[in-house]
């Protein structure tokens, strides 16, 4: 028997989001104290990816992490997300903060494969374009173990996303795993598609206003293929943590322009000239000057650029 800690999308920034009202690093640090508390029940600690919010951080933040995790003595695996890459490309990352914290601790391991008696465990980095090869070639093991875990860093969603977002629908993703555990998409789901369940507890830092979520890690026992979440005691509630004064414009202003991004995907472009399509689908679709004419600037912005 053997249980494994999971968490993803942490964050860790020594600078305060523009959202966040308190000591962003501190809350960090807070939390990552109380995860390394609660692995002491477990065999080692899973980390889905993005664990800092830049490729390279401060020498100073590196060393608050290594010196918590080797006081602990406890495995600690990573994936790379697309926060810790250089250049979105594992073999130019060498210099990043994360694969340092693996040269310099013994416990802090790149997550390629786990091999245990109960499961089997693999590691999915994030990399360009990878929700189009899942599309293309799904993520294939050839293990007989009970329980078979991929760890996965992309943009993988349970309902349709906006159409110019690269993602994948877990419905579209060909795979023999018997458990897909989803990060990057700070979205929480549990779900069984096909046969599959596919994980996703969201992220353990909330960079944004409407990340209201309560951040929590899971235990997977393999003995009973038990998930348990646990939600993190050290995280204060949204209230305290972000000024709330402005989320229902915020939420009203992100609503309109989804609403006309979905026209634009669904429109029939006729006209030889796109800021008339553009005022006359805003027209119909009743969205906000302002979203318009944000549209218009970036626009001819990308035609300056060529």
């Amino acid at each position: 028997m053997s249980k494994y800690l999971i968490f993803s999308d942490f964050h860790i920034s020594g600078r305060n989001p523009r959202s966040r009202i308190d000591n962003y690093y501190q809350s960090c640090l807070q939390k990552l104290d109380e995860i390394i508390d609660l692995s002491k029940s477990v065999d080692c600690v899973i980390c889905a990816g993005d664990f800092w919010d830049s490729p390279i951080v401060a020498n100073t933040m590196v060393d608050d992490v290594i010196d918590r995790i080797d006081l602990a003595k406890k495995d600690w695996y990573f994936i790379y997300g697309n926060h810790d890459l250089v250049t979105y490309n594992i073999e130019s990352s060498n210099s990043s903060s994360l694969s340092h914290m693996m040269r310099r601790s013994k416990y802090i391991k790149h997550l390629n494969e786990i091999e245990d008696k109960d499961i089997y465990i693999r590691g999915y980095d994030c990399t360009f374009n990878r929700e189009q090869l899942l599309k293309e070639n799904g993520i294939i093991h050839n293990s007989s173990k009970k329980i078979t875990l991929a760890i996965t860093h992309n943009f993988i969603t349970i309902k349709p996303f906006i159409k110019t977002v690269a993602h994948v629908q877990a419905k579209d993703i060909k795979t023999n795993y018997s458990i897909i555990w989803c990060s990057h998409f700070h979205t929480n789901f549990d779900d069984i598609i096909n046969g599959h369940k596919f994980v996703n507890l969201s992220s353990i830092g909330r960079t944004v206003i409407n990340e209201q979520h309560q951040p929590q890690v899971a235990i997977l026992d393999t003995e009973t293929g038990k998930i348990d979440k646990i939600l993190l005691k050290s995280a204060k509630p949204s209230s305290e943590v972000f000024d709330l004064s402005k989320y229902e414009e915020i939420k009203q202003n992100e609503k309109s322009i989804d609403e006309f991004i979905e026209a634009l995907n669904s429109a029939t472009w006729r006209a030889a000239d796109i800021y008339t399509q553009i005022e006359m689908i805003g027209k119909d679709t009743e969205v906000e000057k302002e979203v318009v004419d944000y549209l218009h600037n970036k626009i001819k912005q990308i035609k300056i650029g060529e």
